[in-house]
């Protein structure tokens, strides 16, 4: 399940978030735009999954990035794996 926040908090909020789940290597993330302002809007079980999901929902400047074992080796090298 994906969490989308529609509310900004303050960075001294005592609000936590724990990732309990990594997605697997294959899967493919639905930005809703390119750049670092883009947001998850789906995470799809795979490219053809991701496709079919972006013709019903509209977001035409959508990005698909495909979950790598590579990307996914580089979270945990950089020590940002979640405890």
């Amino acid at each position: 399940m994906v969490l989308r926040v529609h509310r900004t908090f303050s960075v001294d909020s005592d609000l936590r978030f724990v990732v309990t789940e990594r997605p697997r290597v294959g899967a493919v993330r639905v930005l809703s735009r390119p750049g670092e302002d883009g947001e998850l809007v789906y995470l799809a079980s795979s490219r053809a999954d991701a496709e079919c999901w972006l013709q019903s929902h509209g977001y035409p400047d959508a990005v698909l990035d495909e979950v790598t074992a590579d990307a996914l080796a580089a979270v945990v090298m950089e020590g940002r794996t979640a405890a």
